[in-house]
C-alpha cells in the first residue's frame, strides 16, 4: 500500500519514531529523571522477553575509541600512544615520526572522503555494484603508510609492546565502565570498533571496559615469517558500517536498534545513519553540526567526553521513544498532549476557584481526564513509581474541598514531572500534524 508522503507503512513508522525522538525525547532541556522510572524499566524487560518490540533483543552498542572514549586533549588517544610506543623502541620511527603522522592523517582524510562517496553511492542505488568501498586514492595513502613503517623495519615484537603500552597509557572518560555496564543491562551488546590497532584496542577494552576480545575490532597488522610488517588491513568508516551484517550473524542479534557512539560525523556517523543504525551519538571534534538527516535519529553530545553517564541518559531517552512509538500511534500522541494541556488548564482553574461547587467540578474533571490519560498511555506510563493511582483514588473519595484542590494540583504536577509529552512545544505539535493526518488516512487504529 502506497502512502501520500511515505513509500510504505514501515517508512512512516520509522519517520514518526525519528520525529518523536529528535523533537522531544532527546531534547536536552527535558530533565533526565523522567526516564528513570522503575516500572518503565519493567515494561521494557517484559516486552523484551515476549519479543514484541522490534529491536529490544540483543541490540548492539558500537563504540569508537580514539577521541570518543578518551577525555579531550591532543595525543591522548590510543593511536598516538601506540605511535609513542613504537618511537620508544624503534629509532628510525622516532626520527621520522612526523612523517608517519602525516601519512596516517592523510589516510584518515581519505577514509572520510570515501565515506561520503559510499553514502552517495548508496543513495543512488549503486552500492551493490561496488565490490570494495574504498577507491584507488585510499589504497594509495594506505600503501604509503605501510611503506613508511616497512622502511623503518617495524617488527611484530615492537608492535606488540607498543600496543600493550598504549592500552595501559590511554585514559578513559569518567564513569565509562559504569555506563557500559548499565547500557548492557538495557539489552545492548557493547563493541569497540576503531581504526587504531586491533591488539591495542583488545587489551584496552578487555582490561578497562570488560568487553570480550571477539567484540573488539581495529586495524589488523600482518607480519611476515621473519616478524617484519607486511601489510595493514584498516578498519575505518566504511569497513565499520559494512561489517554490520557479519556481526548480526555472529551474535545472532537484532538488525534494529543499533547505536553508534563516534566523534567524527562525516567519516563514521553519517555512514551509520545511511546504513541502518537507529541512533547516532555524536561526540564532536568538529565545530559545525551537520544538516538534519530526515528520518534519522542522532544527538550531538560532547558531554560524554567528560562523563559517560550522559550516554546512559540519552540511550534511556531513545529507548523510551522507541517503546512509546511502538505502542502509540501519532494520533494517540496528539491526544495525549492535548489531554495533558487540558488537565493543566483545569488544575489552574481549580486552584483559583473559590466556590466549593466550582472546585468540586474542576476536580472531578481533572480526575476523569487523568484516568482517560492513563488508559491512553498504557503500558508506558509509570503508574507505580509516580504514585498517581493513589492520588486519583483519594480524589475520587475525599469530601474535603481544600484537599480536593490540593490533590488536583498534585496530580497535575506528577503528570508534568514524569511525561516527556508534557514538555511538547508548539513547534513540535505543529510538526506532528502531518503524521496525524497520514495516520488517519493510512491506518485503522488497531493496525498500529
Amino acid at each position: 500500500m502506497q502512502t501520500q508522503r511515505w513509500g510504505s507503512k514501515q517508512e512512516f513508522q520509522d519517520d514518526f519514531f525519528a520525529y518523536a525522538a529528535n523533537g522531544l525525547y532527546l531534547d536536552k532541556n527535558i530533565n533526565s529523571e523522567i526516564f528513570y522510572a522503575k516500572d518503565y524499566d519493567f515494561v521494557i524487560k517484559r516486552y523484551a522477553l515476549l519479543g514484541k518490540v522490534k529491536g529490544v533483543r540483543s541490540k548492539v552498542l558500537v563504540l569508537d575509541n580514539d577521541d570518543t572514549l578518551n577525555p579531550p586533549g591532543y595525543k591522548k588517544n590510543i593511536f598516538f600512544n601506540w605511535l609513542d610506543g613504537l618511537a620508544q623502541q624503534n629509532p628510525a620511527i622516532k626520527k621520522r615520526r612526523d612523517k608517519i603522522e602525516e601519512k596516517a592523517s592523510n589516510l584518515m582524510a581519505k577514509a572520510q572522503a570515501e565515506g561520503e562517496l559510499l553514502v552517495k553511492n548508496q543513495n543512488n542505488g549503486i552500492l551493490k555494484r561496488v565490490k570494495t568501498p574504498y577507491t584507488g586514492s585510499f589504497h594509495h595513502e594506505l600503501k604509503e603508510l605501510v611503506d613508511e613503517l616497512r622502511r623503518d623495519k617495524l617488527t611484530k615484537d615492537q608492535h606488540k609492546i607498543a600496543c600493550e603500552t598504549a592500552a595501559k597509557k590511554t585514559e578513559l572518560v569518567m564513569n565509562c565502565l559504569q555506563a557500559v555496564t548499565e547500557i548492557e543491562e538495557m539489552g545492548f551488546i557493547p563493541r569497540i570498533d576503531s581504526s587504531s590497532p586491533t591488539d591495542a584496542n583488545v587489551i584496552f577494552g578487555e582490561q578497562k571496559l570488560q568487553i570480550p576480545g571477539p567484540r573488539i575490532q581495529g586495524s589488523d597488522f600482518k607480519f611476515d615469517d621473519k616478524g617484519y610488517l607486511e601489510n595493514i588491513r584498516t578498519y575505518s568508516g566504511c569497513n565499520k558500517v559494512l561489517a554490520k551484517d557479519e556481526i548480526i550473524k555472529k551474535e545472532n542479534c537484532s538488525p534494529h536498534g543499533w547505536v553508534l557512539v563516534d566523534d567524527n560525523f562525516r567519516a563514521d556517523a553519517y555512514l551509520a545513519t545511511t546504513f541502518g543504525y537507529s541512533l547516532v551519538v555524536w561526540a564532536p571534534n568538529d565545530k559545525e553540526i551537520p544538516d538534519k538527516l530526515p528520518g534519522k535519529i542522532y544527538v550531538k553530545l560532547p558531554e560524554i567526553r567528560t562523563d559517560m553517564m550522559y550516554l546512559v541518559d540519552f540511550i534511556r531517552r531513545y529507548e523510551k521513544a522507541r517503546v512509546f512509538t511502538f505502542f502509540k500511534d501519532p494520533k494517540s500522541m496528539d491526544t495525549i498532549i492535548k489531554k495533558i494541556r487540558n488537565i493543566n488548564e483545569l488544575a489552574d482553574k481549580c486552584k483559583t476557584a473559590s466556590k466549593d461547587s466550582e472546585i468540586n467540578e474542576f476536580a472531578k474533571r481533572v480526575n476523569l481526564e487523568t484516568l482517560q490519560l492513563l488508559e491512553l498511555y498504557d503500558p508506558v506510563f509509570p503508574k507505580l513509581s509516580s504514585g498517581i493511582i493513589e492520588l486519583t483514588d483519594e480524589l475520587s473519595f475525599t469530601k474535603d474541598t481544600e484537599r480536593r484542590k490540593s490533590l488536583t494540583d498534585d496530580i497535575r504536577n506528577v503528570i508534568n514531572k514524569v511525561t516527556p509529552e508534557a514538555k511538547a512545544s508548539g513547534d513540535f505539535i505543529e510538526g506532528l500534524k502531518p503524521f496525524v493526518e497520514e495516520f488517519e488516512s493510512l491506518y485503522r487504529r488497531e493496525e498500529w
